[in-house]
């Protein structure tokens, strides 16, 4: 049976999805600081991306403790405003549906790779648990 969210559950979901989004930031700002100075190749571009939006996901999956997908995908739509920031998207340059098409496609890859990030680490944290009591047990 599910308990409503209370105030202690969702303040320590603000406190984790602000957390997860200036590990975001930073995660961000290092890529693009390692892809002027060390040029990688596509694939290596390909994993900082996933990496930038998988490792605040996780650390959101950790700082949750319930409905850890929710909150990585609230923190992957989040990402977009740093995104926004990063990438000048202006409307002088380009028309508003190309912007729209372009927010709606980093929402999506952030909402889908925070969620997996979170959802990983909260199995990872449920299964650490098992063990830890199995552990205990014998």
């Amino acid at each position: 049976m599910s308990m409503p969210l209370d105030a202690t559950a969702l303040r320590r979901m603000a406190l984790s999805l602000l957390a997860g989004l200036v590990a975001f930031a930073f995660l961000s700002y290092l890529r693009i600081q390692i892809q002027y100075a060390a040029a990688p190749p596509l694939a290596g571009s390909l994993i900082l991306t996933a990496l930038m939006y998988l490792l605040p996901g996780g650390l959101v999956g950790f700082l949750v403790p319930r409905s850890p997908l929710i909150s990585g995908a609230l923190l992957g739509l989040l990402t977009v405003g740093v995104v926004w920031l990063e990438v000048p998207l202006r409307p002088a340059v380009m028309p508003w549906g190309e912007i729209a098409k372009a927010l709606t496609a980093f929402s999506a890859l952030g909402i889908i790779v925070c969620a997996g990030g979170s959802s990983a680490a909260a199995y990872l944290r449920a299964h650490r648990l098992d063990a830890n009591q199995r552990l205990r047990e014998s």
